[in-house]
């Protein structure tokens, strides 16, 4: 059995390219070429350094200068 039509169309779609859209001269990266993987897998990145960062700051102890002004304000 020989190739289809559609693993022709197939194969020749996954090697085009969109046209960049960038000026000449723009050595800023072009985010739209990343698959949806990667923007996911740093999403996730980036999700669990909030957390992070978050619990690390509810998990400090409130400094006993902020104690003092928070008594003379009730």
């Amino acid at each position: 059995m020989g190739i289809t039509g559609i693993e022709i169309l197939a194969s020749i779609g996954k090697n085009l390219r969109k046209p960049d859209k960038r000026k000449k001269g723009d050595t800023t990266p072009d985010l739209s070429k990343e698959d949806d993987t990667s923007k996911e897998a740093k999403g996730a990145d980036i999700g669990d350094a909030l957390r992070s960062a978050y619990e690390q700051a509810v998990s400090e102890d409130i400094p006993e200068e902020m104690l003092d002004l928070l008594g003379k304000l009730s």
